[in-house]
């Protein structure tokens, strides 16, 4: 009889594991006859169950995504049944060097920032510095990051607007040893902000990147609202997330994600949104704001974006 086994596409990108990928696997198989044939399954991402043949005495299993390829060969009679065998292989993460953003009016582009990443030596970015254009369209810094480590993580970002003043400190906790985000602290003047993040494994899908939630709440001060973030993933991208204030207002998205690199992600650079958990790029978002209002009303808008 046929054997099936589980077949898990990985493919590690710089230090981010994609396992949740479609690829294609193709199959080679061989007889007693040294008589090949050749079969094609398309893996629709996690792991996913393919029989092979119980006529063929050898099988070559490879796949290839992303400029890397993997392969590996199994004997008939070394094929367990059941077993999840993992193929993928590395490649290196490619680092942004320029973003820019541009406005079309009338099929006609207006630059309005660029944004320039600089690295150090080892791989890690340095700093940020985002360009924006003045009315005139002359080009001025808006600003500028600079990344300070605290055992390989990003630990202090210090904010700098064009006249090299720091406007903005940011100092980054970190749970060990997920190394996820524990706390951010931003100071700006005189105001500090706290947001302390818990992280909720959920039961909905395990493994290598199980699902899991994320919740954040940010204080911005004394009698200043509370805000609330949650936000669930899945795979590395994110499936719904939630925003609320103690008083009132709140905004639900849900989204879809592509299976691409995000390029982001590999920067590494935390924020208060945390972007840098998002494996893949946003196709689209659909999002539900309410304001609240006086007694019992409420205004609802729905947003395509």
């Amino acid at each position: 009889m046929d054997k099936q086994i589980l077949i898990r596409p990985i493919i590690k990108v710089g230090d981010v594991i994609y396992d949740s990928i479609p690829a294609q696997l193709i199959i080679k198989s061989w007889d007693v006859k040294n008589e090949m044939t050749y079969n094609i399954h398309y893996l629709k991402g996690g792991a996913q169950g393919i029989y092979l043949s119980a006529k063929a005495v050898k099988h070559q299993l490879s796949v290839s995504k992303w400029g890397s390829y993997d392969e590996f060969t199994l004997n008939k009679e070394d094929i367990q049944e059941g077993v999840i065998y993992d193929i993928g292989g590395d490649i290196k993460a490619k680092k942004l060097k320029s973003v820019l953003e541009y406005k079309i009016v009338n099929g006609a582009s207006t630059p309005i920032t660029k944004t320039d990443y600089e690295y150090h030596t080892n791989g890690f970015v340095k700093q940020k510095q985002v360009w924006g254009k003045r009315a005139d369209m002359s080009t001025y810094l808006v600003q500028k990051d600079i990344y300070e480590y605290v055992n390989n993580k990003i630990g202090i970002i210090r904010s700098y607007n064009e006249n090299d003043v720091l406007i903005k400190t940011t100092h980054v906790q970190y749970l060990n040893p997920a190394k996820r985000i524990s706390l951010i602290e931003e100071k700006i003047g005189t105001q500090t902000m706290y947001t302390s993040v818990v992280y909720t494994a959920l039961e909905t899908r395990s493994g290598i990147t199980q699902d899991y939630r994320i919740d954040a709440s940010t204080n911005y001060g004394q009698d200043l609202p509370m805000t609330y973030f949650s936000k669930t993933m899945r795979g590395g991208s994110v499936l719904t997330d939630l925003i609320t204030t103690e008083n009132g207002p709140r905004a639900e998205g849900l989204y879809e994600y592509d299976f691409c690199i995000n390029p982001y992600v590999h920067l590494e650079i935390p924020d208060r949104q945390f972007l840098l958990y998002e494996k893949h790029n946003l196709k689209f978002q659909w999002k539900t704001l309410a304001a609240g209002l006086s007694g019992k009303r409420a205004l609802q808008f729905q947003l395509y974006l």
